[in-house]
């Protein structure tokens, strides 16, 4: 299990720089060459490969701007089964175990 962060830029950046944690950070010419569309589909696989992998969710914030890449991505989130929650100093996302199959 690892850890990822989510948020706004660029605080998610420096949060998950300061915790060791993976972030979704493609290269801006590689960012620019795609359509919303193929940007929320890179966006998705990289959230699909943390929820596999069951990682721990950070949120850098938990202010979301309307329309943000952010929201998008804990609509999705809670789409499959997240919710919020305190652990420690910061916010996380949590569901419920899956039984193993």
């Amino acid at each position: 299990m690892g850890k990822i962060v989510l948020g706004h830029f660029p605080e998610y950046i420096v949060l998950a720089t300061e915790i060791g944690a993976e972030l979704f950070n493609m290269p801006q010419d590689e960012w620019d060459r795609l359509d919303d569309a193929g940007r929320w589909e890179a966006n998705l696989k990289f959230l699909d490969d943390a929820i596999d992998r069951d990682d721990e969710i950070v949120l850098s914030t938990t202010r979301v701007k309307r329309g943000s890449w952010f929201e998008r991505e804990l609509r999705y989130l809670a789409g499959k089964g997240y919710t919020p929650a305190r652990s420690g100093e910061r916010t996380v996302l949590t569901r419920p175990k899956q039984p193993r199959t």
